[in-house]
């Protein structure tokens, strides 16, 4: 959301860069950050998490264990928490 030029969620305009991003280096190169406090001036971690589900091109791109992985997963690895 810090990326988009849009005012509120959904953030669609972000839609095609994750997609980009997942194609050049796989979903278990990326993870989501919080970005706290500024997650805070779009409603939140949940209204924001909620925005992935709304966009037309990663419905498609993204299966639910890339989602997996980008969600925690990643980090997970990253950190030793697994």
């Amino acid at each position: 959301f810090r990326l988009s030029l849009e005012n509120g969620a959904p953030f669609v305009e972000l839609d095609e860069r994750l997609v980009a991003l997942k194609n050049a280096y796989g979903a278990d190169r990326i993870m989501i950050g919080s970005d706290y406090p500024f997650t805070q001036l779009h409603g939140g971690y949940e209204n924001v998490i909620e925005s992935y589900a709304q966009w037309p091109m990663s419905k498609d791109a993204f299966t639910m264990e890339d989602w997996s992985m980008i969600l925690g997963g990643t980090a997970s690895k990253l950190y030793n928490l697994m």
